[in-house]
């Protein structure tokens, strides 16, 4: 996490209540990288996703209520990834400029590849264009495109990859 913060706490009835009575403890804000995707490696220089995540507090603990990940080409695909996945083909059409994308994913066994991505180095989480070994060793680039306030994946190739 980069920064963590507690949220003010509502005083009973919305305005103005004196501060006799407390609404509870407060929200806990955290803005970070959050947990390590599962689909990629994570690594010091590897791209991460940037969290805002809030916390409530009940039953004697902080539990996650609520969580936001910013808008960048890696988030993108990291998306994209999930959809294609876990989902149906349908389900990764909001994250691809058009459905052969999803065709040039399933061709390189993106839809069900075993272990993690490794970004090349240099890879950063706002390139357009990004690179990856898979876990058989070969390798990927990913060209990603603003889509009004998204990003969308708009190809996915086999690339020649060497990660020292």
């Amino acid at each position: 996490m980069d920064s963590v913060a507690f949220a003010p706490v509502a005083s009973p009835g919305g305005s103005g209540g004196g501060g006799a009575a407390s609404a509870g403890p407060p929200a806990l804000l955290a803005i970070g990288a959050g947990e390590r995707d599962p689909l990629f490696d994570d690594c010091p220089t590897c791209p991460h996703l940037e969290r805002a995540q809030r916390y409530v507090f009940s039953g004697g603990s902080y539990h996650l209520a609520e969580e936001r990940v910013r808008s960048s080409p890696y988030a993108a695909f990291v998306a994209f990834l999930h959809a294609l996945q876990v989902g149906t083909p349908d389900a990764a059409l909001p994250y691809v400029t058009d459905a052969i994308v999803i065709d040039q994913a399933k061709q390189l066994g993106l839809d069900h590849h075993v272990g993690t991505l490794r970004a090349v180095p240099g890879t950063t989480t706002m390139d357009v264009t990004q690179r990856y070994r898979t876990p058989t060793g070969t390798g990927i680039e990913v060209t990603l495109e603003p889509r009004g306030d998204h990003w969308v994946v708009g190809d996915v190739r086999a690339a020649a990859i060497a990660i020292e």
